[in-house]
């Protein structure tokens, strides 16, 4: 008995199987309409009974395209990029293309990894969330000629090609409701300072409290880690400083419920309105009280890969910069 590893159903395969020329087949399998509707459909069949599945790797070597794109993302953890994943990846259907999901952590080191695995994998585009820290990942990707799209963020004043959240709009939105609330010391927990997020949201934080004359107080702003899912410290330290507040805004939704958890235990957990940012209980209907900033993410999408689909294909150069209006969301009120 050989203990040699059975070879991949080919071409060939399937012609002998079928009696026809792989040329034929090729043809009935890409569709080609040169094929009889009968032949191509006994063709099909036989080919999936095989087990046939398309060489990729021969096809991109013979097209120049490999159907796939990378998508670079902080923290797949997040329900919020969960969301933004399966919404791409329909939008990618539509163009017969597949994605290669990599997760970064937030880590300057990882994304760049993740840009070095993409390119030797020859992707024809990538998709990605950067971490900010410097430009050194996506330099990379211009150097290599490979199209891509910032997702979520920006580099201000640099000639790059995006889809954001209008995240300045949405903070000064956050804080005006809290604002009506009657609330004036509001805790404001952001993200890391190098993230376009962060600088527009603290913007917009500002933003209010000038309109409202209320003087801003730095003891009131504070950034925590935005990738932690719990045993956040950080977070824990910031609620229990020595600072009076009654009410927070939080950098993300994600952040916001853990801040639920923890002063879950707190008699006044009733009496400080939170406010967080992204709008997932809209996906995930959570059956809780909550006020958050949310935007169009199948909108997001669709925009994202129809400019990367443009960049591939040589249909659109000129730089397409995005800006999507936010609103305020109360859910369960």
């Amino acid at each position: 008995m050989s203990n040699s590893k059975p070879g991949r159903v080919t071409l060939k395969m399937v012609a002998q199987a079928t009696g026809y020329t792989t040329n034929t087949v090729s043809h009935a399998l890409k569709g080609k309409t040169d094929i009889s509707g009968t032949t191509a459909a006994f063709i099909r069949q036989k080919a999936q009974e095989m087990g046939y599945i398309n060489d990729m790797v021969a096809s991109s070597l013979r097209s120049g395209f490999t159907y796939s794109i990378a998508l670079i993302l902080p923290n797949v953890a997040n329900p919020f990029w969960a969301v933004l994943i399966k919404g791409i990846n329909s939008e990618l259907r539509k163009y017969n293309y597949t994605s290669l999901i990599m997760d970064t952590d937030e880590d300057n080191a990882l994304e760049l990894k993740a840009v070095q695995a993409s390119i030797s994998r020859k992707v024809d585009g990538i998709i990605i969330a950067p971490n900010q820290q410097d430009l050194s990942s996506l330099q990379l990707i211009e150097k290599n000629n490979i199209p891509y799209v910032l997702l979520g963020r920006h580099f201000p004043g640099e000639p790059m090609n995006y889809v954001v959240w209008d995240d300045e709009q949405g903070a000064y939105m956050a804080v005006s409701h809290l604002l009506k609330m009657g609330r004036k010391r509001i805790l404001f927990i952001n993200g890391p300072h190098h993230i376009s997020n962060s600088v527009d949201r603290f913007r917009g934080y500002c933003r209010a409290l000038a309109e409202a004359n209320i003087p801003y107080d730095p003891m009131l702003v504070t950034e925590t880690n935005i990738s932690a899912a719990s045993d956040n410290q950080e977070l824990k330290d910031i609620l229990k400083r020595p600072i009076i507040y009654d009410a927070i805004f939080a950098f993300s939704d994600f952040i916001a419920w853990e801040i639920m958890v923890l002063l879950s235990d707190a008699e006044n957990l009733q009496e400080i309105p939170i406010v967080g940012f992204d709008d997932i209980q809209s996906n995930l209907r959570i059956p809780i009280p909550f006020a958050t900033i949310g935007a169009d993410k199948r909108l997001e999408a669709h925009k994202v890969v129809q400019i990367l689909m443009d960049k591939i294909n040589g249909k659109n150069n000129e730089i397409q910069q995005i800006v999507l209006p936010t609103r305020l969301i109360l859910h369960g009120r």
